[in-house]
């Protein structure tokens, strides 16, 4: 039995939604396909904690990927669920999707957060239930969320990074600066923390010129919140092309933790042939994307594109 699950892209509230604020994430039209047809060539740290002592099913996440390298979309969230769900398509066959969602979705975050030592858990929200959706963290629990709708008048263009960054060591070094250094570390995510709330509060009155001001504050906490914890949460390119983007009234940032991976372009028009020009100097390509995609579910991924390799 086959199943899917999408990845995903953290637009707002990155690292800061683990103190409360406010997160957006999308899923992407992108997939992991697990097929219990077929052994699992590789069980990570993440599919072990979620079947225990069970034999998972074959996981492909190479749609996550690019060319071997990953792009922070989410992968090991990805292929928990797929995992769990042609598991649950072989066992439980009776099962309706919707009754299946929630439960799923609560064991993916269970097992994600024990794999991983912690996690906000945006990442299973937006593989689980698919669409774009506002998330605010619960104490140890799946984070609340509820699907939006994204202002018709705003742009956004994903870019892939020439290097790939490591969530695990950058949420590491935050996390060391928020213990030993908690003024710094406060005073750093400040800014993140307001843009945050303004984003938010800019996407339900459907104002995309708030939500690219909210936006705009994230990118610069950022960068403060980078410099304090001495993370490379901003690479050199996103800075430089940060100003590009600013000169056309756009913003230019990492996705989620950063460091690499995938950059966002938010706009209120297409970004310009010398910004892109300027972008592929720098290493950066654009992404081919659509946000929104249906959560996990049975059967080959839309498309039709089934596993080729275990990852």
């Amino acid at each position: 039995m086959m199943a899917h699950a999408p990845g995903k892209l953290v637009l707002s509230g990155a690292y800061v939604v683990l103190d409360g604020a406010p997160a957006l994430v999308a899923a992407v039209d992108r997939y992991a396909v697990a097929d219990t047809a077929r052994a699992c060539q590789f069980v990570s740290d993440e599919l072990r904690a979620a079947f225990g002592p069970l034999a998972p099913p074959f996981v492909d996440t190479s749609a996550l990927r690019d060319e071997g390298r990953k792009l922070g979309l989410g992968s090991s969230a990805a292929a928990i669920l797929a995992a769990l769900w042609a598991h649950a398509a072989e066992t439980r066959p009776g099962d309706e999707p919707a009754r299946l969602r929630d439960e799923l979705a609560r064991r993916a975050y269970a097992a994600h957060r024990a794999a991983q030592g912690g996690g906000s858990g945006v990442d299973i929200v937006a593989s689980a239930f698919g669409g774009v959706r506002l998330c605010a963290r619960q104490p140890d629990a799946l984070p609340e969320h509820r699907e939006v709708v994204l202002p018709a008048g705003l742009v956004i263009e994903a870019w892939a990074c020439p290097q790939s960054g490591s969530t695990p060591a950058l949420l590491g070094q935050v996390r060391r600066l928020r213990q030993g250094q908690p003024e710094a570390y406060a005073a750093a995510a400040a800014g993140a923390h307001e843009g945050a709330r303004a984003f938010a509060e800019a996407l339900g009155r459907g104002d995309e010129v708030g939500c690219l001001e909210g936006l705009g504050a994230q990118r610069a906490a950022m960068r403060a919140l980078g410099q304090a914890a001495g993370a490379p949460i901003l690479t050199p390119a996103v800075l430089a092309l940060g100003d590009e983007a600013e000169a056309e009234g756009a913003v230019f940032a990492q996705a989620g933790a950063g460091g690499g991976d995938v950059s966002l372009y938010f706009g209120r028009r297409p970004s310009t042939p010398g910004f892109r020009a300027r972008a592929a100097a720098l290493g950066l390509r654009p992404l081919a994307l659509a946000l929104g995609a249906p959560g996990a579910g049975f059967g080959p991924p839309p498309g039709g594109a089934l596993p080729q390799t275990s990852s």
